[in-house]
């Protein structure tokens, strides 16, 4: 029995034994695998990875050879792939460029294009992964991934300056490669557009359109790198939606850029004369702000030059008295002088009463038979508590309430003014125009109630007749550093690209 037993035990340790020997090598073999499995994976991503860098190097350097060809010195340039994966291939007719100058003479209009070009593209393809050459720029997407910049387009501020050459590329003989092959870029013509004309820019706004696959990468570049207001196409102003072209609004990218303008004098005459104001960012900017006119019967009359910004608006109106004779002079007819400021929480008026262009002060002045209003001037009125009346443009606007002290910002501090306090327009005028800054329109409107008083003189027997000669004034320098574009240099320039 006990050998028996013995037996059985050895039988044991041997089958344990074989058993282990199994495990050991399974074990083996299944790590062998998975490290064979995992690093050939590793490896594959790596491979790919730098099959990307590579395709992404080889791109940035062809806009570095298209730049040169296009707008350097050198009218060809070439290059050799290397050792790359994937293919290279040239389409000529995709994405789309073009820049406008909306609004250039004031009437609102967006006008036509300064450019419109096709810009082309040339891509290197690997798998589901493109880096692509487009507009002067480099742009790289893998599937329906969003597009990214690479190196950012031909696209340059200097100061004021935006230099703008937009580079479109055509297909030679040769088309597409793949492999290790040698590229050649002959440059063409570069030829003006019709904006470089208008220089300096000082009405309006810039408009750059770019239509393209690799939009996603153009929207970072302009939000990124530029100064610009990305507006979205659902967005865009119904003026513009007419005269923009785009097919596929979703592959479209707009970016705005505001000019600086100087102001100027503008004849009043007409539904509302527009002053575009560009690019006010401070007081001290101010120069000028007048008008000088003449009406027929300025009885009950009344003349209204205001601008609004969002919640804030100002005006400031001239309120002729009742009871003149329809023969009484302008430079004698007596008026109210009204200035209005409010933010939609405070509201500030200010009053110069029963004063004309005989009275003496600097505010009203004769000059030539014609009334003359200096907006800066150092005669002083009164911050009031009451109600402007019907004869104002902003009627439903000035309800605020007048019994808060009104702060000022000045040159040199803040001050301020209680109700019964006097202050010069020269002080409180320039501040209340830089809060609306840096963008408004100055509009001048007129009549003798405000039911007929539309900014055409009134309809009937209540119109009033502006002089033709009369004009309204407003200088200022230019102001906005970066933000705003004063000289427009667009060229369009065409690559034609090779493979040998």
């Amino acid at each position: 029995m006990r050998r028996g037993l013995g037996g059985t035990r050895k039988d044991e340790r041997a089958v344990s034994a074989s058993v282990g020997v199994v495990l050991i090598v399974a074990i083996t073999l299944m790590g062998a695998t998975a490290v064979v499995t995992l690093g050939s994976t590793a490896i594959g991503d790596t491979q790919q990875a730098a099959d990307v860098q590579r395709g992404e190097h080889v791109m940035t350097q062809f806009a570095s050879k298209a730049a040169m060809a296009a707008l350097g010195d050198t009218g060809s340039q070439s290059m050799t792939t290397g050792d790359t994966q994937g293919t290279i291939s040239v389409t000529e007719e995709t994405g789309r460029m073009q820049v406008y100058h909306v609004n250039a003479s004031g009437d609102g209009n967006v006008g036509d294009p300064i450019a419109n070009s096709t810009l082309g593209e040339v891509t290197h393809r690997n798998d589901d992964r493109t880096t692509t050459y487009q507009g002067g720029g480099v742009w790289s997407k893998r599937g329906e991934n969003p597009a990214r910049m690479v190196s950012p387009p031909e696209f340059h501020y200097r100061g004021q300056t935006l230099t703008l050459p937009i580079v479109s590329v055509a297909a030679g003989e040769t088309a597409a490669a793949s492999g290790s092959s040698q590229i050649r870029v002959e440059g063409g013509d570069t030829i003006p557009s019709n904006g470089t004309a208008d220089n300096p820019v000082e009405n309006g706004t810039v408009v750059v359109v770019v239509e393209s696959e690799y939009h996603e990468g153009w929207r970072e570049y302009f939000e990124d790198r530029t100064d610009g207001r990305v507006v979205e196409t659902e967005d865009i102003p119904a003026e513009w939606e007419s005269d923009l072209y785009y097919d596929d609004p979703e592959k479209t990218v707009v970016l705005e850029l505001e000019t600086a303008g100087t102001g100027g004098s503008f004849d009043l005459p007409g539904s509302g004369e527009r002053i575009p104001v560009d690019g006010f960012t401070e007081r001290e900017a101010l120069e000028e702000f007048s008008t000088t006119f003449d009406v027929n019967q300025p009885n009950q009359g009344w003349v209204s030059f205001h601008g609004k910004s969002g919640d804030q608006y100002f005006e400031t109106v001239l309120q002729f008295d009742n009871g003149q004779g329809a023969s009484t002079p302008i430079c004698e007819a007596n008026f109210d002088a009204r200035m209005l400021y409010t933010d939609g929480d405070v509201a500030h008026h200010w009053k110069l009463a029963d004063t004309s262009g005989k009275t003496g002060g600097d505010f009203a002045t004769c000059e030539n038979e014609m009334l003359r209003i200096d907006f800066l001037a150092t005669e002083e009125f009164t911050y009031v508590e009451e109600d402007p009346g019907s004869r104002v443009e902003y009627q439903d606007v000035w309800g605020g309430d007048y019994t808060e002290p009104a702060e000022i910002n000045t040159t040199a501090d803040t001050v301020e003014k209680n109700l019964g306090d006097a202050m010069a327009p020269d002080a409180f005028v320039p501040d209340y125009l830089e809060r609306l800054g840096p963008s408004f329109e100055l509009q001048a409107t007129w009549g003798r109630d405000k039911g007929n008083g539309n900014g055409n003189g009134g309809t009937g027997g209540n119109s009033m007749d502006i002089d033709d000669d009369s004009t309204v004034t407003f200088e200022y320098d230019r102001t906005g550093e970066g933000r705003y574009v004063t000289y427009l240099h667009v060229t369009d320039n065409t690559v034609t690209v090779e493979f040998g």
